[in-house]
């Protein structure tokens, strides 16, 4: 599966970080780096694709009408089972790479060594809906020759989520995390549990909170609590 996964990843390295070193020093470089993390993952376009090798150069796709039809259609049709029409007609398409394997093994006889499946299609697809603060989220599919799915978009499933293409208002939203004593000026946007959530985040005492909440219904998703382990009493 694919989505934006760098919110976990920068929880992980930020816990690490500060378990690491002293707490008041390093709780300062915490919240500086989760401000340019979320600069970079709400308003900045670019949502990644795979590396396929340093030797050759796929070929990059503008439009999904440039798709032949009955791949455009597979993908189409995929999206929609997975998110619903509603959801589907938020989407908008970023762009793409078409990767010819042969081309690919022969100027890089190395990836015959993969572990996993090369796509023929990995397209990329992002939502923004600026009522809830989303500025942009985006997602990916990857497709083989025939059109056959190797790895469905993430965005939350219809089935799962019937309300998945309502959302609600930044300023609900950001109303619950405050009378949950989180500051509202910053928040990371993640996939938890088939919504689409505005996370929130700060300090207490040794701990470093959470709090998740749906951008669909402002139903409060997840809270998490991780212990900052000092290595000095100051």
């Amino acid at each position: 599966m694919y989505k934006v996964t760098l919110y976990s990843t920068y929880k992980k390295l930020a816990v690490q970080w500060l378990n690491e070193a002293s707490y008041c020093v390093l709780t300062s470089v915490f919240f500086l780096t989760f401000s340019t993390f979320l600069y970079s993952q709400n308003g900045v376009s670019g949502c990644g694709a795979n590396h396929y090798s340093d030797n050759y150069q796929p070929t990059i796709l503008k439009n999904l009408s440039d798709l032949p039809y009955f791949i455009g259609d597979s993908v189409k049709k995929n999206i929609i089972d997975k998110v619903g029409l509603d959801f589907f007609a938020l989407l908008n398409f970023e762009n793409g790479l078409v990767i010819d394997y042969n081309d690919l093994i022969k100027k890089d006889p190395k990836v015959l060594n993969y572990k996993w499946k090369i796509p023929t299609y990995d397209l990329s697809f992002y939502i923004s809906q600026k009522q809830v603060g989303i500025e942009y989220y985006c997602s990916r599919v990857t497709l083989d020759s025939n059109g056959n799915v190797i790895d469905q978009i993430y965005f939350p499933a219809v089935t799962s989520n019937p309300k998945n293409a309502h959302f609600d208002k930044i300023e609900h939203i950001k109303e619950i995390a405050k009378k949950h004593g989180f500051d509202t000026n910053d928040y990371l946007v993640d996939i938890t549990d088939n919504h689409i959530v505005l996370i929130f985040t700060r300090s207490k005492r040794k701990y470093y909170l959470t709090l998740e909440i749906s951008a669909h219904s402002g139903q409060i998703i997840k809270e998490s609590r991780y212990k900052l382990k000092r290595k000095y009493d100051l």
